[in-house]
């Protein structure tokens, strides 16, 4: 491990992670962005996730193309999905909350956030209220005020002023993700968690934080880290702050903060919670530690010259944890699922709830069965362990029974048009049939003349 470390060490700055020597079947516009292919001789599906800075209005729209059209394709076919991410430094937060859920489509994930007090975060939060969303109403807040002040004392004179918790989220997003959701669950091939490889460097943090460590914390997928020196022995995070931040260029903080000594451009003030659903835990994500599943020995950047490389380290990790039916001990969440073969569970009052087999101490998936994810309306309670009602769900279920009402209707009148061209034909037809019969009758006339 110390040799590749130092090896690739000194090679790093000659290592273009932007190469395209792969024929990726989807990419976006945007160079560094995300890509995608399906290898038919691996037998593996692949996203290389360069960022998720897709700001302008057409890098957007083609950044959810390309995530809808990889996910839909991935779930057509029964390969597993391995997932390249590349130091990458945040980005479009709704898109990344969009590609998690479509990833581990199982899964219905709500992301909690809180916002720490200032005017700076107040500025920064009202510049969009519509993508603040009440917990209790599913509806956008009006505006900062509304979304009241919680204090966190953690003792020593030490304590945090921040909003209520609240769930962000784009509805417009929401909706497409639930239209999306119904679709691949009526494929074959929906995916596992052990399906699922994330490879991760740990620099990433904010959106692509909440993408990796969202999906490790709900036991979505097996996350592996790269990179990093082996010759230190602390533990591999799975990425760094899962926060928002802002700049702080020449405002009085920054001024404040240059007197001191301290040189800070940027300062963070999203904070997300975990998948709970306590709604008001006190510690926030920011500052705890998700280790990853596994480390592979390789200590480069990605780029397509080393495709197999990764491939390959994914493919082993895989059959690890399916065909040879070993885990991550530390790792609870993360469950064998049956693939509803067999119901390894019986449910007490929690008819919504899907199961599989947890991790034993010994290293290998035991025959303790929990469940881990709920029904389409559900979300699943990490800590509870069972699933509760998603009220967003549910008004956006009414609101989509009232386009499905308004397609109804519309097809109702295509059909009854239709179903007039089928009489207007059968009426034309029966008009030439006369006709011909006439041209008989007046033929048969003509010979009885002649005679």
């Amino acid at each position: 491990y110390y040799i590749n470390y130092k090896y690739y060490n000194n090679l790093k700055d000659n290592i273009n992670e932007d190469s395209d020597l792969k024929n990726w079947k989807y990419s976006t516009k945007k160079s560094n962005g995300i890509k995608c292919l399906i290898d038919e001789v691996k037998q593996v599906n692949v996203i290389k996730q360069g960022t998720f800075e897709f700001f302008y209005v057409e890098d957007y729209s083609n950044a959810l193309d390309v995530i809808t059209n990889c996910t839909r394709e991935f779930y057509n076919n029964s390969y597993p999905i391995i997932v390249i991410e590349n130091n990458n430094a945040g980005g479009e937060i709704d898109i990344g909350l969009l590609f998690k859920q479509l990833l581990q489509i199982k899964i219905n994930q709500r992301t909690y956030f809180s916002v720490k007090i200032s005017n700076i975060s107040k500025e920064e939060i009202e510049k969009d209220m519509n993508n603040k969303i009440n917990i209790e109403t599913c509806k956008p807040f009006n505006n900062f005020e509304e979304m009241k002040e919680v204090i966190d004392n953690y003792g020593d004179n030490i304590t945090l002023h921040r909003t209520k918790v609240f769930q962000r989220f784009n509805s417009d997003i929401l909706k497409q993700y639930e239209k999306l959701r119904k679709e691949f669950y009526s494929y074959k091939n929906l995916k596992r968690p052990t399906d699922i490889i994330i490879f991760t460097d740990s620099y990433s943090f904010g959106t692509t934080s909440f993408f990796i460590k969202g999906l490790q914390e709900t036991g979505g997928a097996i996350v592996v880290g790269y990179k990093g020196n082996p010759t230190i022995n602390v533990t591999f995070d799975a990425s760094q702050s899962t926060s928002s931040f802002t700049k702080l260029d020449n405002t009085e903080i920054y001024n404040n903060l240059l007197v001191c000594g301290f040189n800070i451009f940027q300062i963070t003030f999203y904070q997300s919670f975990d998948f709970s659903y306590q709604k008001e835990n006190p510690i926030p994500k920011e500052y705890t530690i998700f280790p990853v599943d596994e480390r592979v020995n390789i200590y480069h950047k990605y780029n397509d010259s080393y495709y197999d490389e990764f491939i390959d380290a994914a493919i082993n990790i895989f059959n690890k944890y399916n065909k040879d039916k070993m885990c991550n001990p530390n790792n609870l969440l993360l469950t064998l699922d049956p693939n509803d073969e067999i119901n390894c569970y019986i449910f007490e009052n929690d008819t919504h709830a899907h199961d599989g087999y947890q991790c034993g101490q010994n290293g290998t998936w035991s025959d303790v069965c929990i469940p881990y994810y709920c029904d389409i309306g559900y979300i699943f309670d990490t800590y509870n362990k069972k699933c509760i009602k998603d009220i967003c769900t549910e008004d956006g279920d009414e609101e989509e029974k009232e386009e499905e009402k308004e397609e109804e209707k519309e097809e109702e009148k295509e059909n009854e048009k239709e179903k007039e061209k089928e009489k207007e034909k059968e009426k034309e037809k029966e008009r030439e049939e006369e006709k011909e019969k006439e041209k008989e009758k007046e033929k048969e006339r003509e010979e009885e003349k002649e005679k």
